[in-house]
């Protein structure tokens, strides 16, 4: 069984779900004092009706990863980006080896990301399939780094510090098991970065015991999990070898609603590689906070991640 410990996709495959649960933690703003209805007025009584409006104070729609409604209108900030993750492996239904990484990252404002997707060659409910022609993953732009301050994460079985970096991540692994215990964790910059001093407390999401039926190609694929309340996961579906002369192969990505259960029809494992040895099924639930600093135009993410990793014969 080939045991990938990295891959070029790694990328791809890791890109977030746009379910993934997500708390908004506005930043505090200071308390207004109305003025007494006979206060005099600025503007003059007979100013023209047609005066141009003042920038309205919320975007329309929900600004993308990376941007900040800033007068009305979404604009690329410097962004800090906290993870903490938790990868059980599983090989013949038995657990094989946990990995656990927390890691801070700031990167300054840049050009925007590229899309990363190319059309699906297929497409049934919550899942699509996709791959790559060769040399078809599109470029990414450059972007500088920003320092990151020191990050201590603290949860109920223990605490953890990141520290400051100005080039680089800032990566640690974790000497003990952060979901142990149930409780918040809570995630602290200390300011002495590029970012500003942050508080922020995140629930960590639910174990997944991700299992799965055997994967044979052109025969449905039954998922099973422990469900939880919530708005879905992430599972992606890659047989080995994943790279090759002829581009990617096929993988399978769905973004599924947590009911515990998903069939993926033998319509879409048909599409997956016919020359594939071994199978690779990724799932994850994850749970990220956002802090938009008032005292700075900048977002911080905040994201906890558990995810299971299935070992697979695969049946071409």
């Amino acid at each position: 069984m080939i045991k990938p410990e990295s891959l070029a996709l790694g990328l791809l495959l890791s890109l977030p779900a746009c379910i993934n649960s997500e708390t908004q933690q506005p930043p505090p703003q200071d308390a207004g004092v109305d003025a007494p209805s006979d206060a005099p007025s600025d503007a003059p009584s007979d100013a023209p009706s047609d005066a141009p409006a003042d920038p309205p104070a919320v975007c329309a729609a929900p600004c993308a990863a990376g941007e900040r409604c800033v007068e009305g209108a979404c604009q690329a900030v410097d962004v800090l980006n906290v993870n903490l993750e938790e990868n059980i492996i599983y090989e013949s239904g038995a657990e094989y080896s946990t990995k656990a990484s927390a890691r801070a990252c700031g990167t300054l404002a840049g050009a925007p990301w590229a899309p990363m997707l190319p059309a699906p060659l297929g497409a049934e409910g919550p899942c699509n399939v996709w791959n790559y022609a060769p040399g078809a993953i599109p470029p990414q732009p450059a972007h500088q780094p920003a320092a990151t301050g020191g990050v201590t994460i603290t949860a109920p079985t223990g605490t953890l510090l990141l520290p400051s970096m100005a080039a680089d991540c800032s990566t640690v692994t974790p000497a003990f098991d952060f979901f142990a215990q149930s409780g918040a964790v809570t995630v602290d910059g200390d300011g002495t970065g590029h970012f500003p001093a942050f508080h922020v407390e995140v629930t960590p999401p639910l174990p997944l015991d991700l299992t799965s039926t055997p994967l044979v190609r052109g025969q449905p694929l039954t998922l099973t999990w422990q469900a939880s309340s919530s708005t879905g996961l992430a599972i992606n579906i890659y047989t080995i070898p994943l790279e090759s002369s002829a581009g990617t192969a096929p993988w399978i990505r769905c973004d599924a609603p947590d009911t515990g259960s998903l069939t993926i029809s033998a319509a879409l494992t048909s599409l997956l590689d016919p020359g594939g040895t071994d199978a690779n099924i990724f799932g994850s639930r994850s749970v990220r906070v956002v802090q938009a600093p008032a005292s700075s135009p900048v977002m911080i993410y905040a994201s906890l991640m558990r995810k299971n990793q299935l070992l697979l014969d695969y049946t071409p």
